[in-house]
């Protein structure tokens, strides 16, 4: 938990501990802490007084959360019940809500076209700076990007990368920094290998003490700190300008995040050009992306229906066997019940 969180509110010791208890389970979410201390800063804007929460407290409550989106309502009702369940768990009696219907999920994120990829890389390789500066991170981008790309792990779990969590003879790296909270292994192909083995090599030719240490980034700016996200984020918006892929606006992309998007869809796109049924590629793919759940990963197959409609005349040449045979059996067994 973040140490800065200071709770004010009546209910302030109970919120700590929810929240501490949560972090020594593995939960790492900065959505749950700021969930928290929403609902703390409301109680405290009302002067609620109670160590309890009833259900017309909630009512009141749900209407101060009206003009939000319902995918926000939904997130922050559902923090809320798990900390008033624990609430009454300790014995202060509490109304327990129950989660509104799950609301459509309306974002769909920007994928990248393989030649929009290749652009990306050209642009990123040809970058160079106007101007002396030590804290540029320009060094790292492109194997940042390439990285994305041949993994799908998010920018900011590659940005935490230690020396120590690449294995080149495993060919994997060991990611501890994770949105979920649970540790996993990146695979490593050849080529992405060898890029990254590149940027090793040059980025130890800088005059600073403690590169190679394994604690050390792997990722490091011009001075040999961790990177900046902002400066990172600078530098993507650029090679998109320079690549000639425009902003949509409205949250539609593109941005950098969309690049482990495309990853996906790439990836699964890849698996059925090689005979791979679609449905059966999720659990290997929810995997690989760090996906919980593999309803996470589902939407990538609407998204390559929707890139690749020709793969889908594939998918039915791959299935229309099995389905041939599971007909077969069903006839047999028909024929023996009626016989």
């Amino acid at each position: 938990m973040n140490k800065n969180i200071d709770f004010k509110s009546v209910l302030s010791p109970y919120l700590t501990a929810f929240a501490r208890e949560h972090m020594v389970k593995g939960y790492k979410s900065m959505q749950l802490q700021n969930g928290l201390r929403a609902f703390d800063n409301y109680l405290f804007d009302i002067k609620h007084t109670k160590t309890y929460f009833m259900k017309s407290d909630y009512d009141k409550w749900l209407e101060t959360m009206s003009d939000n989106r319902p995918a926000t309502i939904y997130k922050a009702v559902g923090i809320l019940a798990r900390f008033l369940g624990y609430l009454s768990e300790l014995g202060n009696e509490c109304y327990i809500p129950r989660l509104p219907k799950k609301p459509a999920r309306d974002f769909v994120p920007y994928i990248y076209s393989k030649d929009e990829m290749a652009k990306i890389f050209n642009v990123a390789d040809s970058l160079r700076l106007k101007r002396k500066d030590h804290r540029s991170v320009l060094m790292i981008i492109p194997a940042l990007l390439r990285l994305l790309y041949s993994t799908g792990i998010r920018t900011g779990e590659a940005l935490s990368i230690k020396n120590r969590d690449i294995d080149f003879n495993r060919h994997v790296i060991v990611l501890n920094n994770t949105k979920n909270g649970c540790q996993r292994l990146a695979p490593l192909n050849k080529d992405m290998e060898v890029v990254l083995k590149q940027y090793i090599r040059y980025r130890n030719r800088m005059p600073i003490e403690g590169l190679e240490h394994p604690d050390h980034p792997l990722f490091v700016s011009g001075i040999g700190k961790s990177p900046d996200y902002a400066a990172v984020y600078e530098n993507f918006h650029h090679i998109l300008m320079k690549a000639g892929i425009l902003y949509k606006g409205g949250n539609q992309g593109p941005n950098i995040h969309g690049i482990r998007h495309t990853c996906c869809v790439h990836a699964m796109q890849k698996m059925i050009h090689k005979g791979k049924d679609m449905y059966c590629c999720l659990p290997v793919l929810s995997t690989f992306m760090g996906h919980k759940h593999v309803l996470d990963t589902e939407m990538y197959i609407h998204l390559t229906k929707d890139m690749y409609p020709e793969l889908m005349e594939m998918d039915k040449s791959v299935t229309s066997s099995i389905s041939k045979i599971i007909a077969r059996s069903l006839i047999t067994e028909n024929e023996n019940e009626n016989e």
